[in-house]
């Protein structure tokens, strides 16, 4: 009776042990953040944060806005006197952008990892207002068909293009369509254009073999922007 009893406490204290170690234990995987929650993507705590020298800056911002920036303007006619020199993104739009870049990858193929992947970033313009009406490019209208953006009209932007390093090249791809995943898209006809080509309308009006992609624009240019508060 008396080993029936101790059996019975060694039981009891045996599965009380694995559902402690279970609720409470620790796991090497890393914890994925809810969305809009206030966890972080990854923890970096261990590396050391980037930083750049403020009299460096202070050059480059300067040495752009002589140069490229001044050029630009004499360049640019009446469609933009004042080019941008600064775009904002606010920190949540970006986070959520590299986390869709690498989940959405990893959802098609499982052996991509963050080294793998990648972002390229385009110097762009905005088309002209007529432009835009002719092409119908949605991504520069509200629901309403009214334009947004409006007074970016021929400023110059930056559009964000996800990359996958395959071997020695850098590739821009789509996370969200498989068959760029190897070969990139650059020459493939649903994503291709060359400067100059002759681009055809189809019934809708859009241009003719593009499709919706991974990309991020659509950040706030200095000017028009209020400049107050920028530091170089």
């Amino acid at each position: 009776m008396r080993t029936r009893t101790l059996l019975g406490y060694l039981f009891v204290a045996a599965i009380s042990a694995l559902l402690t170690y279970l609720i409470f234990g620790t796991t090497t995987d890393p914890v994925t953040p809810e969305p809009d929650s206030k966890e972080i993507c990854m923890d970096y705590d261990a590396k050391n944060m980037s930083t750049l020298d403020a009299d460096l800056i202070h050059v480059m911002t300067q040495g752009y806005e002589t140069n490229q920036l001044d050029y630009i303007q004499s360049k640019s006619g009446t469609i933009a006197p004042s080019d941008a020199k600064a775009i904002w993104f606010d920190l949540e739009t970006l986070k959520r952008y590299l986390y869709h870049i690498e989940k959405k990858s990893q959802k098609v193929d499982g052996t991509i990892t963050d080294k793998n992947l990648g972002v390229r970033f385009y110097y762009a313009t905005y088309p002209s207002k007529d432009t835009i009406m002719k092409y119908d490019f949605k991504d520069l209208k509200d629901p309403s068909g009214n334009l947004l953006f409006s007074d970016y009209e021929g400023l110059h932007t930056l559009v964000m293009i996800p990359t996958i390093t395959i071997g020695d090249k850098i590739l821009d791809f789509n996370p969200l369509d498989e068959s760029t995943f190897r070969e990139g898209f650059s020459q493939k006809s649903n994503y291709a254009y060359r400067p100059g080509q002759n681009i055809p309308n189809n019934q809708t009006g859009a241009l003719a073999g593009t499709r919706d992609m991974s990309g991020q624009n659509h950040g706030t240019l200095y000017p028009p922007g209020p400049t107050l508060g920028m530091g170089f």
